[in-house]
């Protein structure tokens, strides 16, 4: 295999990287040729290379992907088999099979005519899967294309790449104590792992399809949950998408200019979804072909399959950060509480909870009748009220215990003679309350009149 360049490369195609999804890279070091070739725009025949694995790479850095070895059972007598694929007629494609010391295939070539480079690696597709398609007669190979390389013209070094890019992130446990689970998403969780450790876009975009359907279970959920629980708070609205994020992930403008949210994203790839799930099934509108091994449908797919996956996680994590707080445990003055960790801003917040046997009914409450009030009552309370509204200001209220004690706690250490309080002087008799309501308001009218005189 040849040695790997150990460089930087530049991302053709998407123009912004998404992990999993098909890409083109171009080492640094051959930017100017490449980009020297797409303008010449010259007809000429591009070789090709396919490098055959029975898996494909899905995680680490992008060196390290390209210098894994591939593994397969796929051997020839020989270093160098040269061959051809008839489809009739005068269609046929050659190939050169090349073999290490071992016999052991390192590489399929394919020659395709096109006069610029990004094409060519495109055209590549499917003749290189039609060949492996070919060779499954034989048996059951998992044989898949690991990536495959464009040839320079002028050195016969590597000029471009096109393979799944890498999931390069990754995360670093403990010591932890353990992490909550959700049941109603745990089954779409457990789809998006499915669709992230698959290679294949057709089945990712259906998995993509599948997640952001499970939203909609997941909101009747927790509108129920909000009505058992008596929670007035709206759930999350459909998200909008970034149109020139769209753009940057690889979509055109006039395909961006028709969605506005997720679920138009949906709606607008929902034609590549029935044509996968139902694939050469013909009915009524024709047929719904897709041919797997076409480089056409494979890029499509893959952009398409990306970008709704990160639509329809987004749209579950918002689900998910509406209504989960993860559950911890308290010890405080003596006691073992029960608390709710939430997010709250740029940190977390954190709320004590009762025990069941600490929630009761107060009887008292429910057996409260109406009692008659008359309109005059009514507008006196309400113009009291309004008398005594003002702002809250908590700097000036303090706890009058805490103060009472901290004064006795200090004649003490003074050496004072502390007396008990004295018992409470008699209550007034009970006076007609609307009658202590309106003298009330005539006094706070007539002090602020004398304050206005003043």
């Amino acid at each position: 295999m040849p040695e790997t360049p150990q460089e930087s490369f530049i991302l053709a195609y998407p123009k912004k990287p998404i992990a999993g999804v098909l890409s083109t890279l171009i080492p640094e070091s051959r930017a100017n040729e490449f980009a020297e070739l797409e303008r010449e725009n010259t007809q000429r025949v591009w070789k090709v290379r396919g490098i055959v694995s029975d898996h494909v790479p899905l995680a680490g850095t992008l060196l390290s992907v390209l210098e894994r070895r591939p593994e397969h059972q796929f051997y020839l007598n020989g270093n160098l088999l040269s061959i051809y694929l008839h489809s009739g007629g005068r269609n046929a494609v050659y190939y050169d099979l090349v073999g290490d010391e071992e016999g052991r295939v390192r590489h399929i070539e394919v020659q395709v005519e096109t006069p610029l480079p990004g094409k060519a690696i495109f055209l590549a597709w499917r003749p290189m899967n039609a060949l492996l398609d070919s060779l499954m007669r034989m048996g059951q190979f998992p044989w898949a294309l690991q990536r495959l390389e464009l040839i320079s013209p002028r050195d016969g070094e590597v000029l471009a790449y096109e393979l799944v890019l890498p999931f390069g992130d990754g995360i670093r446990l403990g010591p932890l104590g353990g992490i909550q689970q959700s049941p109603p998403f745990a089954p779409y969780d457990a789809i998006f792992r499915e669709a992230n450790t698959s290679p294949s876009p057709f089945y990712k975009l259906l998995c993509a399809y599948r997640v952001y359907e499970g939203t909609n279970p997941i909101r009747r959920w927790l509108r129920e949950q909000c009505e058992r629980l008596g929670i007035a708070e709206r759930l999350p609205r459909e998200l909008e998408v970034d149109l020139e994020e769209l753009i940057g992930l690889g979509l055109d403008r006039e395909f961006v200019a028709r969605v506005k949210t997720v679920a138009d994203m949906f709606e607008q790839l929902r034609g590549l979804r029935d044509a996968i799930a139902h694939f050469l099934i013909k009915g009524e509108q024709g047929s719904a072909h897709v041919y797997l091994a076409d480089g056409e449908a494979i890029r499509s797919y893959s952009t398409s399959a990306g970008i709704l996956l990160l639509c329809a996680h987004r749209s579950l994590e918002s689900l998910r950060d509406a209504k989960l707080g993860a559950l911890a445990k308290l010890s405080r003055s003596q006691r073992e509480l029960v608390m709710v960790i939430r997010p709250m801003g740029k940190g977390l917040m954190c709320h004590a909870m009762y025990y069941a046997n600490e929630v009761r009914q107060v009887a008292e409450f429910q057996v409260i009748t109406e009692a008659a009030v008359t309109p005059q009552e009514v507008k006196l309370a309400t113009k009291l009220l309004g008398s005594l509204e003002g702002p809250f200001e908590p700097e000036n209220y303090e706890d009058g215990y805490q103060a009472r004690l901290a004064e006795l706690l200090d004649k003490k250490q003074k050496g004072e003679t502390v007396t008990a309080t004295p018992a409470p002087t008699p209550r007034a008799p009970a006076v007609d309350m609307l009658a202590a309501l309106q003298a009330s308001l005539d006094a706070a009218a007539s002090k602020r009149g004398r304050s206005a005189v003043q």
